[in-house]
């Protein structure tokens, strides 16, 4: 999970492209993937790709909103 706290004048799948390409999170995210998969075949001595790893997200802080249960 990586959290982002970008100024965006909405938080619509379309507008999330921009900060994408600015900023190069494509590249971030695969540098960060690609560090925890070493990680993580140095200290589960099981680890499987598949199994172990569940992706990775980028959350837009600005973009949350509360929800009351």
């Amino acid at each position: 999970m990586d959290y982002k706290t970008n100024s965006l004048p909405d938080y619509q799948n379309e507008t999330l492209t921009l900060p994408w390409r600015e900023h190069n999170y494509v590249c971030n995210t695969g540098f960060i993937r690609c560090v925890l998969h070493r990680y993580l075949q140095n200290r589960l001595p099981d680890y499987n790709y598949e199994t172990h790893f569940g992706g990775a997200r980028y959350l837009f802080v600005r973009g949350m909103q509360r929800r009351w249960l």
